[in-house]
């Protein structure tokens, strides 16, 4: 699957297609970069499971707390907690 994505553009590829195979590998980074973050692959639908595509994205602050206000969600980060030690190791006894 990732193959075709990641083929090096041909001399014969005119600008614009060479940006078209740009883009369909930046949108697939993009795609794995938030599944590894929300362990969900984000480009399949949840319902249909469907092939779906990122069109945009928000970056104005103002913007996203607006809806996340309307959706009911938090507009502030969560607090911070103080970090803990690791568990130890479970020794085996024979």
């Amino acid at each position: 699957m990732i193959a075709w994505l990641l083929e090096a553009p041909r001399e014969a590829e005119t600008l614009g297609e060479a940006e078209a195979i740009h883009r369909r590998i930046a949108r697939f980074a993009w795609a794995v970069l938030l599944a590894w973050i929300h362990e969900v692959f984000p480009l399949v639908c949840p319902r249909c499971s469907g092939e779906m595509r990122i069109i945009a994205f928000i970056t104005d602050a103002g913007a996203v707390c607006e809806i996340l206000a309307h959706q009911g969600e938090p507009t502030s980060p969560p607090r911070l907690m103080r970090a803990r030690a690791p568990r130890p190791f479970p020794h085996e006894t024979a």
